[in-house]
């Protein structure tokens, strides 16, 4: 009884351990696109648009914060044939002006510098 159970476990592990797994098929994530816009300069609360791949539109909010810092909040929408706008993301963050900084959009990221014009007293 005892050869037995050794045999039968010596071919459960030899056929286990012989088998190959099955390849896998999922495909590789494409290489994430960043959308640089280089320096972004407004006014304090002033705003910057631009046009981004894949027919989406992005608006750049800036306002200043104290000890040099910048609150960068972003809007991404897409327009579609009937007029209708639909809100993608809405990514924000609180970045030191004139450093440069990255917000996630969903499909890829916008890099910017922000740089706010404060108004002369």
């Amino acid at each position: 009884m005892k050869t037995f159970t050794l045999a039968l476990t010596v071919a459960v592990i030899a056929f286990v351990g012989c088998s190959k797994p099955e390849a896998s098929h999922t495909a590789l994530p494409a290489a994430a696109t960043v959308s640089d816009l280089g320096t972004v300069a407004v006014s304090d609360g002033g705003s910057y648009d631009c046009t981004l791949s894949g027919g989406r539109d992005c608006r750049v909010c800036l306002r200043a914060l104290a000890d040099h810092r910048v609150m960068v909040e972003a809007v991404v929408s897409r327009t579609d044939a009937q007029g209708n706008v639909r809100i993608l993301a809405r990514p924000h963050t609180v970045a030191k002006s004139g450093e440069k900084v990255t917000l996630e959009i969903g499909e890829g990221s916008v890099a910017l510098i922000p740089e706010v014009k404060l108004a002369a007293k």
